[in-house]
């Protein structure tokens, strides 16, 4: 998400090149953007890679169509054909005859491009909002410096520098092909400018308390030694919890069954009368055998008769559902195919009938499993937590020196002691602390990490168990390794210039996304897809 954000913001000026460029490709005539919607044509003989578009019904959007919209921000298919239009600026040559490429109805009509594009918009004014804020300003003489060294608009560095001129004149007649003049390009330049700036001021503003904490968190590991198991109820957990629920004035059970029945359906199947080949038959051979029962079964000949004439065993009634086999689920009573592969064998089928989705009986099993459900829905099931706590009651008895740190022969007590318990004690390894909450030997498991990054010295083990994922967790330090701020000030220096390298590929773009999801953006593309229509895969 990051380094996507990071590209849309290199301001439109990026976007615009990569649509540039896309324009640039050869392609056939089209009809204009605002004809009516046309049926997707079909590819020909000669051209069997033409592209399909299809346009979404609805009234043509106008330039007031709204693509995106949030607090202080709304960007408009003005916006959205503006900048399409400046595209073509970065076109590296222009048509036969001095005209601009178009940019290809496929590449507007492909989602992403839409999709892209408004987001880059989007970026584009959250960056001319803060720039504005905080007094950032782009000045003529910078955009027309930035023009200069731009390998594909330095031609038009004129205009910012002597609008008056013949050379200028010329240049604005070439720009107005585009509907463009001299702002147009100065906006451009601006919009990588304010970028450039505003990841400078972002950068100047970070603190020496933000760079503490993210040094701790570099350099912060922990050691554990843990047991974990799934959080699965017993047999007598769920024994226990029927028999309460059955005498409840309002069944729990019930009300969740009754609340998700979309949940408990048995989902419809087709009915299949099978041909199946004898086991150990394969190749070309069996194919022909198969496609000829299938054939007989078509003209009408007793599946009997088909299977005794070609060796094949006969079953009635099979029910498959969808993924089994699909072209039986999507026909009709009494059509026919064969299946070559698949994990039912080799067979010919004939379609029986249909067996429509209805609700699963509540039954004990499904009580049960209702149960289980329920119970894991309340935290940590007590058969789980009874068979850890003796655990954590053996870590918590292991004396550690005054770092919390376990010696090697220290761990390999304290899993033979809870091994005699039935369980496993694994270690984990030094590892560091992640938002996605990732444990070493284990996945991902936010609430286990959090835990233990609480834990110190003084309270290396947990207090009660934790639950991760449907996975209950006990441990406790087998070691930590936390900096002090001594070493942090004689690093200061070092550390802020990597930190600051590491952080301008992403302060800008982090700060977009910050201030977008604060704003509530929603981005809308109806209006791009009614208008350019949406690009359909052969």
């Amino acid at each position: 998400m990051k380094a996507r954000q990071q590209t849309q913001l290199r301001g439109v000026l990026f976007l615009s090149l990569a649509l540039g460029m896309m324009a640039c490709e050869p392609r056939e005539e089209i009809a204009p953007q605002n004809a009516p919607a046309q049926a997707p044509a079909s590819p020909t003989p000669e051209s069997p890679t033409a592209p399909i578009i299809v346009r979404e019904p609805g009234a043509m959007p106008t330039d007031a169509s709204v693509l995106a919209q949030g607090s202080g921000i709304q960007i408009t298919m003005a916006d959205f054909e503006g900048a399409m239009r400046r595209s073509l600026l970065f076109a590296p040559e222009r048509e036969d005859g001095g005209r601009y490429h178009e940019v290809p109805p496929e590449r507007l009509a492909t989602s992403h491009v839409q999709i892209t594009a408004t987001q880059g918009l989007v970026a584009r004014e959250i960056v001319r909002a803060e720039a504005a804020r905080r007094s950032i300003r782009c000045e003529t003489f910078e955009a027309h410096k930035l023009l200069v060294s731009h390998p594909q608009l330095a031609r038009f560095a004129p205009l910012l520098e002597a609008p008056e001129s013949f050379e200028s004149a010329a240049l604005l007649a070439e720009l107005a092909e585009l509907a463009l003049d001299a702002e147009d390009l100065r906006e451009l330049a601006c919009e990588e400018l304010l970028t450039t700036k505003l990841e400078a001021s972002l950068l100047a503003g970070i603190t020496d308390e933000e760079l503490w904490a993210a040094y701790r968190q570099a350099r912060d590991t922990v050691d554990l030694v843990m047991v974990t198991m799934t959080n699965t109820p017993a047999s007598s957990e769920l024994d226990s919890f029927l028999e309460q629920d059955a005498v409840r004035e309002n069944s729990l059970i019930e009300a969740h069954y009754n609340a998700n029945l979309e949940h408990f359906v048995m989902p419809r199947a087709v009915r299949l009368t099978m041909l199946k080949a004898p086991a150990g038959q394969s190749g070309a051979e069996l194919t022909e055998k198969l496609q000829q029962a299938a054939n007989r079964l078509s003209s009408g000949e007793a599946p009997q008769a088909a299977a005794s004439g070609l060796g094949l065993v006969l079953e009635t009634g099979s029910v498959l559902l969808a993924a089994e086999n699909p072209r039986a689920y999507g026909a009709q009573v009494g059509d026919t195919g064969f299946e070559a592969e698949g994990a039912r064998g080799f067979y010919a089928w004939q379609v029986e009938g249909f067996r429509e989705p209805e609700p699963l009986a509540l039954t004990r099993p499904l009580r049960r499993e209702i149960a289980a459900d329920l119970l894991r829905g309340q935290g940590i099931v007590a058969s789980a937590r009874a068979k850890l706590e003796p655990a954590l009651s053996a870590m918590r008895a292991v004396k550690a020196d005054k770092h919390a740190t376990l010696s090697n022969e220290q761990v390999e007590r304290l899993r033979e002691e809870i091994a005699a318990q039935g369980l496993t004690l694994v270690r984990s390894g030094p590892f560091g602390f992640s938002q996605q909450g990732y444990l070493p030997g284990v996945g991902l498991a936010q609430e286990a990490v959090t835990a233990a990054f609480s834990l110190t010295a003084e309270n290396p083990t947990l207090g009660e168990p934790v639950l991760a994922r449907d996975r209950v967790f006990a441990f406790r330090l087998a070691a930590r390794d936390q900096p002090s701020r001594d070493g942090f000030k004689q690093e200061l220096a070092d550390f802020r210039e990597s930190f600051i390298a590491s952080r301008r590929t992403q302060i800008v773009g982090d700060f977009v996304s910050s201030r977008q999801a604060e704003a509530g953006v929603e981005i809308n593309t109806l209006p791009l897809r009614i208008k350019y229509g949406v690009l359909k895969k052969q």
